[in-house]
């Protein structure tokens, strides 16, 4: 395990990856990671208590409660500023991995359309004390899809269903994300291989399992 993360974290890819979306992260959303000037749900930043845990589980974000016990209830900044960066980074890597991106120009410009753009911006801003549970949650949508379609692993389909429960837990928003992705994926797949009747039937397998 430790040869795998040492191989991961030393991979050029990777480490490209990490530098371009910190940039781009820092870049956009410093500004609210480095001060207390809030607004809206934001203003309950330092520490909402248990009434996050009663809200969460009543609009079906279950698992919530639960990251919560692991990260604690208060809301540091700087700290929910390093874990959407961290997050942030897992999710771009694995975009580049599921549709085999090599390009260093492509890479740059996903990370950056995606770190900034208006979702995670104007979550940022307003409701910061979500923010890295939401990306978390498109970040376990993204490895759900990844290990469903080129995952060679045993119960990969099991394994994939666990983790977009896991995902839709945190925040619903995980679907259209994994639904879109996935007709992306099938896209591509048919340009390459020109057999729509193939692609299609994988696509709705896919969409059934999940």
């Amino acid at each position: 395990m430790y040869n795998k993360l040492k191989a991961l974290i030393t991979e050029e890819k990777f480490k490209f990856v990490s530098i371009i979306t910190t940039f781009y992260m820092l870049a956009a959303h410093g500004y609210i990671y480095l001060n207390t000037i809030f607004s809206h749900d934001s203003m309950k930043i330092i520490y909402w208590g248990d009434s996050l845990f009663y809200d969460s589980v009543e609009i079906g974000r279950y698992i919530i409660p639960l990251y919560l016990l692991i990260r604690g209830k208060y809301y540091p900044p700087l700290l929910v500023g390093m874990l959407s960066i961290i997050f942030m980074i897992l999710l771009i890597y694995i975009l580049i991995l599921l549709f085999d991106i090599k390009n260093k120009i492509n890479i740059a410009i996903i990370s950056g359309v995606i770190s900034t753009s208006c979702t995670i911006t104007l979550l940022n801003a307003t409701y910061i004390e979500y923010s890295d549970m939401y990306i978390l949650s498109f970040l376990l949508a993204t490895i759900s899809l990844y290990i469903l379609l080129k995952a060679k692993i045993k119960f990969k389909t099991i394994i994939s269903i666990v983790l977009f429960v896991i995902s839709m837990g945190i925040y619903q928003t995980a679907f259209p994300i994994f639904l879109t992705l996935l007709f992306i994926y099938t896209i591509i797949e048919i340009l390459k291989k020109n057999d729509v009747k193939a692609c299609f039937k994988n696509l709705c397998k896919n969409t059934i399992i999940c």
